[in-house]
């Protein structure tokens, strides 16, 4: 008992040892669900990287920038040597076993080791998360980004050193890059820090308020390359336009999810359930028509044009479409003209707990706000602007979970701090 003991605190000081075997677990899930082939997403994501080895981005003689380079920088040396996809979507099998190591290792300054390591095995066991991790898709990059800037945010008021704090910032810098809605959420969050550094000039608000600044900082290459292409300003992505116009649909059974212009996003995807392009075409042919007319910039706008006429023009309805992509975010229902699966069933049980979590956390910390830390009310207002721009946009569970290494990590600062659980051992 004694040495079974000693095994164990050694291991869980040596958290890239403990976890190990979920490396092999989750390089034996990508090789398993792999397909030799492009799928969605992934063909852009490649494209851009090959863009980036011969010297540009936006495909030559198009303004075309559906989304950050932050991905297909990573990508590039392996585009570059021509390697097979399945070596290169193994680096997600890396990028998830960082991010509960890094998890791990935030934890273990805040909270007991038992509570450290329970946390941290529901994340290397958060099976929603291993859907993505066979394509080349940015969500296990993400995390990794994600569990990174926590763990160096939290070294920052740990540890006060200036290099934690460049460190943090280039982290989230690079976190926009990769999901570039993040670059309005660091706005926003600057905007609110700023106003309260003016009434409250305290150390920790001067603290966030270098890190979100360094973190924009770091995008400035990127902005001024976006800026020499559009003419604007903080102007990171032109997907942003389409996604808006479909949280904004007005029509009665649609329910803001995302689709393309030819209406054909949920179709192939089971040979049981009939395609719905059709259906979906009856109520957006006509727009699309006009949207067909254009491209990259002026395409963008006028999708925001039509999604805020139709904002203003049907506000409840939008508000319905709000709350529907928060239920696609966590259990990914309701989509609109579309069969229901056994595979949404199996996204209620973890993210049931992760709801009850927020909700419980959410509680204990508006009891008792002065006694949250502040580096954890920053990560968790960081999130929350996060989830709700989000939810204004077209959402799905994707968006969701690479935000659940910090709401575990609140969590299991609320029940360290907070909550006491005796067990009577008496019979």
């Amino acid at each position: 008992m004694l040495i079974n003991s000693f095994y164990m605190k050694k291991m869980l000081n040596k958290p890239f040892l403990l976890f190990l075997p979920f490396l092999f677990l989750y390089v034996f899930i990508i090789v398993f669900v792999h397909k030799n082939i492009m799928q969605g997403d992934e063909s852009r994501y490649y494209m851009y990287a090959n863009n980036l080895i011969h010297g540009f981005y936006s495909p030559k003689g198009e303004v075309y920038l559906w989304n950050g380079p932050g991905y297909p920088i990573i990508l590039m040396p392996f585009v570059a040597l021509k390697l097979p996809l399945i070596f290169i979507t193994l680096l997600n099998a890396v990028f998830q076993y960082l991010s509960v190591v890094l998890l791990y290792k935030t934890f273990i300054k805040y909270v007991s080791p038992a509570k450290a390591l329970l946390f941290s095995l529901f994340w290397a066991c958060y099976y929603i998360s291993f859907k993505e991790m066979g394509l080349l898709y940015t969500e296990s990059f993400t995390v990794f980004l994600v569990a990174a800037f926590q763990y160096f945010t939290v070294l920052v008021f740990k540890q006060a050193k200036r290099k934690y704090i460049i460190i943090s910032g280039v982290l989230l810098g690079y976190i926009i890059l990769t999901k570039v809605i993040f670059g309005y959420v660091v706005l926003t969050l600057l905007a609110i820090n700023f106003i309260i550094f003016l009434f409250l000039r305290k150390d920790n608000l001067k603290k966030t308020c270098f890190i979100l600044i360094i973190a924009l900082l770091s995008n400035l290459p990127y902005l001024f390359y976006t800026y020499s292409l559009t003419g604007k300003l903080f102007y990171w992505a032109n997907s942003g336009g389409s996604s808006l116009y479909w949280a904004s649909s007005p029509f009665e059974g649609e329910y803001g999810d995302w689709n393309n212009d030819d209406f054909n996003t949920y179709c192939n995807i089971d040979t049981l359930i009939p395609c719905n392009a059709s259906i979906i075409a009856k109520n957006h042919e006509n727009d699309f028509k006009i949207f067909r007319q254009y491209t990259g910039v002026e395409k963008d706008m006028m999708f925001k044009k039509k999604a805020i006429e139709n904002i203003k023009n049907h506000p409840a309805k939008y508000v319905k479409n709000y709350i529907s992509n928060f239920g696609r975010m966590l259990f990914g229902i309701p989509q609109s003209f579309f069969y229901q699966r056994f595979q949404n069933l199996m996204r209620i049980p973890p993210n049931a707990v992760i709801f009850t979590f927020l909700l419980f956390s959410g509680t204990i910390t508006i009891l008792r706000f002065r006694r949250i830390r502040y580096e954890i009310l920053f990560l968790v207002m960081l999130s929350f602007i996060y989830l709700a721009g989000s939810a204004t946009l077209s959402s799905d569970q994707r968006q969701f979970y690479i935000v659940v290494p910090v709401i575990l990590f609140w969590t299991a600062n609320i029940f360290q701090q907070f909550i006491s659980i005796n067990i009577n051992r008496e019979l």
